[in-house]
């Protein structure tokens, strides 16, 4: 097992620094600490940071994650650090955790730095220092500004139409999220939206090209291709799909299996 321990220095060659600004600097990183953590899933309670090490003259002293992780995971996490930092992190770290990053940043006067150490490997002696100053906010958010657009499908439940508007959309609610999102369609998908509607609350499968805002990762719009309304299992099909997968949960009884997704073991 290894330890994710974080050496911070701010001020470098300068005494003191003022209280509402360590307090702010501090609690922007630990945020930023605890939503890395959540990205790249450090088992544990992700709050469990603990500042150590404090050193009179600059502001210096070490951040550890509390509970003790697999070797693999503390090298993720440093390399998931580092590529956030230089503004091109890997798929599973979330745009707001680079805001985040990007706000420890704010928080510094335009001539101080505030610099973070990484130990590229478990058993390494020294950190690599990384810094961070006002100058890099454009690097690590420049590339996350403008939503995404791609084609797929949502599933859920009309919740309102509005024929007479320009462009003519209705709302659906989707089921994983709850949310609310706009589709906007044609009067060639109109019979479609007539047949959905047939039903109340009816789950249909809505498909077109989505718009989606990477930095809230929620969807803004769909452009109407298709529209499907959701077929309902049988009884009989529902009963028949327990039992489906015997060997699904391996040797772990379903209990343990869904614990253990959710997260419940630690």
């Amino acid at each position: 097992m290894a330890k994710i321990r974080i050496p911070v220095l701010l001020n470098k060659g300068r005494i003191g620094i003022p209280l509402h600004k360590l307090g702010s600097i501090v609690k922007e990183t630990e945020t930023f600490l605890r939503m890395l953590a959540e990205d790249i899933e450090l088992p544990g309670d992700k709050k469990q940071w603990l500042g150590l090490d404090f050193q009179s003259g600059s502001v210096n002293f070490t951040v550890e994650y509390g509970p003790p992780v697999e070797p693999n995971k503390a090298i993720q996490f440093a390399s998931a650090f580092d590529d956030t930092r230089r503004g091109k992190p890997v798929p599973m770290v979330r745009s707001n955790t680079r805001y985040q990053y990007a706000r420890i940043a704010e928080q510094l006067d335009e001539d101080e730095i505030i610099e973070f150490g990484i130990y590229q490997y478990p058993e390494s002696m020294t950190a690599v220092l990384l810094s961070l100053s006002k100058r890099d906010i454009p690097v690590i958010i420049g590339e996350i500004q403008g939503p995404v657009e791609s084609y797929g499908s949502v599933q859920g439940v009309i919740h309102s139409v509005f024929m007479g508007s320009s462009p003519r959309h209705f709302f659906i609610r989707e089921l994983s999220t709850n949310d609310l999102i706009k589709c906007i369609y044609s009067s060639a998908r109109y019979p479609e939206l007539v047949k959905a509607l047939q039903e109340e609350e009816k789950v249909v499968h809505v498909h077109g090209s989505i718009k989606t805002d990477m930095v809230n990762r929620k969807i803004e719009q769909i452009i109407l291709q298709k529209i499907e309304v959701a077929e309902k299992l049988s009884d009989k099909e529902f009963e028949e799909f327990f039992g489906s997968c015997p060997d699904l949960t391996g040797q772990l009884s379903t209990q343990e299996f869904i614990d253990q997704i959710r997260g419940r073991n630690d």
